[in-house]
């Protein structure tokens, strides 16, 4: 009988080649590298839709509390002690808890720097595109801290000209606006701006007074030209200005580490910013968009007959 020779099993390669290796890498760095900037385009898509969401929710704030006294929110107090008209909302905001304490504090007359709520940071104040979203924001020349926002009240084309749904307090005197009073129609008139947080900070206060920057902002501003010895407490903010040099500045394009930047509407979106109209609606409004539109947006009385670019 002869003996059975069973066939030899050869032996299999073990791992793969530095070459082979290098190629799988190279696929995989690839794929990454077509995949991020979708993945990145879909989180700011994300984000820029959370921030027109807040800007409604902001807008539909005003509009309720239009609803209950008669008139939009404004601004209180006395010149540099006024709170800005954010506070008026904070009950539609679900924060009625620190909307109480703050009236109480001021009709027991602590001043508006030490207010509750100047260390509060508020995410329907925020876009979550902005990268100080979850920060304290220190002055640059008072050095204190505060809660930031980056939705400011449209005050009109400009401070000077106040003819916008939030008319500058100083210049206008504290007239309560009315719906009825915007002729141009809800629809047609510009309410709420997005305005993206500086490295240089003076202006950004939900909260805060004429030191910690307006609630409100004008589409386009001379920050350099504008001196009324009428309205000495405006200055403050158009002086602040001119310290850092900053002259005309407009609806557009800006940048954080650009301190003339935080005087105008801008934000951390690509191509234009969040706009919310007096209807409670939104809509993004790129940095092409006409002047003469905006300017006509901006105002409540100017009969100007527009198309919002954003329909």
């Amino acid at each position: 009988m002869k003996d059975l020779k069973l066939p030899i099993k050869q032996k299999g390669r073990l791992g793969f080649s530095l070459i082979e290796l290098m190629v799988v890498i190279s696929i995989i760095s690839l794929l990454v590298a077509l995949l991020l900037p979708a993945v990145q385009g879909a989180r700011e898509a994300a984000r820029r839709f959370s921030c027109l969401d807040k800007s409604r929710q902001l807008s539909l704030a005003i509009t309720n509390f239009h609803t209950r006294h008669g008139f939009i929110p404004m601004t209180e107090g006395r010149y540099a002690f006024m709170v800005h008209w954010h506070v008026q909302v904070l009950p539609d905001l679900e924060q009625s808890p620190l909307k109480s304490a703050i009236d109480s504090d001021i009709a027991a007359g602590v001043d508006w720097d030490a207010l509750p709520g100047r260390f509060s940071i508020l995410d329907s104040f925020l876009c979550p595109s902005d990268p100080k979203n979850s920060t304290l924001l220190r002055h640059h020349y008072i050095g204190w801290l505060f809660g930031a926002t980056n939705y400011i009240g449209v005050v009109g084309q400009s401070c000077e000209q106040s003819d916008g749904l939030f008319p500058d307090p100083i210049v206008k005197g504290l007239k309560r606006v009315r719906f009825r009073q915007v002729t141009d129609g809800l629809s047609n008139t510009l309410s709420v701006c997005e305005r993206a947080l500086s490295d240089t900070v003076i202006v950004g206060a939900w909260q805060g007074s004429q030191e910690y920057g307006n609630g409100r902002i004008g589409m386009y501003e001379t920050m350099g030209n504008w001196r009324s010895p009428s309205y000495p407490f405006v200055t403050v903010y158009f002086s602040s200005a001119n310290q850092l040099g900053c002259g005309d500045v407009g609806f557009g394009p800006g940048e954080v580490s650009q301190p003339c930047d935080q005087f105008h509407p801008w934000s951390h979106h690509a191509g234009g910013s969040v706009f919310s109209r007096a209807d409670a609606s939104t809509g993004f409004y790129s940095y092409t968009t006409s002047p003469i539109v905006l300017r006509a947006l901006s105002t409540i009385q100017g009969h100007e007959v527009v198309t919002d670019p954003t329909n």
